[in-house]
């Protein structure tokens, strides 16, 4: 039996050439020394990582899944440029001892995307896509951020117009950052309270807003300088407001406020879980978050949701008709 992990820890201590050296040697090893073995050379992979970058924004991908599935691809066609099997087997037990769960599907994910853009290219990748691992999408646990903080950053007395109104899109709505910040002028309906974004896969949408949220987007565009976007940088040269520097202000704000922070992502959650805990309709709350379907919201927030799980279980627990029929005793129970 071949011990991984002693495997792993000595390709790991080798140089980069040396470690194609090694994958060359066991491809040698394991190939069948019959005549008639017919499987396709190995190809080099490098001349369609753009083109693929590319068919990824074309095709509606957000820039942060564009970043997100680069990295990996990246990482293995330099390390590889002409991936093999034994290659691709040898890439991802090194990389599954250094990464969590989560990550190791992303990074699958992300190398099925690239391989089958190859392979629509006529590039010979099947035995590559054939022996990618298989990974199941973890749970992941949403964390929205408290109510009671976003409150606690909301009444702050020195909180500009641009970040009042932005936070209020966020509360009132739950969209993504990067949608909010894409708006243009041309997408507000202020007279119907009603905002339409562009959400993933180029999908669009047009999402109910608040009174009190228009109030702030008007504070916002009397105060905020002229521009095609609703949120324009304030930096010369830059075109919209960055969704790192708006977090970066987020933390610096719960940091003024005395709170634990929380990110412009978490005020999703929030909108969402306490849209639940509320009794909102599952599938107008899956509209106005952009999913494609009700049931991602119900996986989503109805398995982590512990409140709207402990409300509905105290509503409709078959106990409530099964006491009512007797009556129930007084004082402690008898053996206590």
């Amino acid at each position: 039996m071949v011990d991984f992990n002693a495997f792993a820890d000595l390709f790991n201590s080798l140089g980069p050439k040396d470690q194609r050296v090694l994958s060359t040697i066991l491809q040698t090893l394991a190939e069948p020394r019959d005549e008639g073995d017919t499987r396709p050379p190995a190809v080099g992979l490098a001349q369609f990582y753009e083109p693929w970058r590319n068919d990824l924004a074309n095709s509606g991908r957000s820039p942060l899944t564009i970043k997100v599935y680069s990295l990996p691809v990246r990482a293995l066609i330099e390390q590889f440029p002409a991936p093999t099997v034994i290659d691709l087997d040898t890439w991802f037990t090194l990389v599954r001892g250094r990464c969590s769960d989560w990550r190791l599907y992303t990074h699958v994910g992300a190398i099925r995307s690239f391989l089958k853009y190859c392979l629509r290219r006529e590039c010979p990748v099947k035995p590559l896509l054939s022996a990618l691992p298989s990974a199941h999408q973890p749970k992941k646990r949403r964390s929205p951020a408290p109510v009671e903080d976003v409150q606690r950053v909301l009444s702050y007395r020195k909180l500009k117009p641009r970040t009042r109104a932005l936070l209020m899109i966020l509360v009132d709505s739950g969209p993504r950052l990067g949608e909010v910040l894409q708006l243009r002028r041309t997408d507000l309906d202020l007279r119907h309270r009603q905002i339409t974004i562009m959400g993933k896969g180029r999908r669009q949408r047009t999402i109910p807003i608040s009174l009190e949220t228009v109030e702030a987007i008007q504070s916002h565009l009397a105060t905020c300088r002229r521009s095609t976007y609703l949120f324009p940088s304030t930096h010369p040269g830059g075109f919209i407001w960055d969704s790192g520097s708006v977090n970066r202000h987020l933390r610096h704000l719960c940091e003024i406020r005395g709170i634990t922070p929380f990110t412009a992502h978490q005020i999703r959650h929030t909108f969402t879980t306490e849209s639940i805990n509320n009794g909102a309709n599952i599938s107008a709350i899956s509209e106005i978050l952009g999913h494609s379907s009700p049931g991602i919201t119900l996986n989503i927030y109805h398995h982590t949701n512990t409140a709207y799980n402990r409300r509905e279980h105290r509503l409709h627990t078959p106990l409530n008709k099964i006491l009512k029929k007797e009556k129930r005793p007084r004082g402690r129970p008898r053996g206590s």
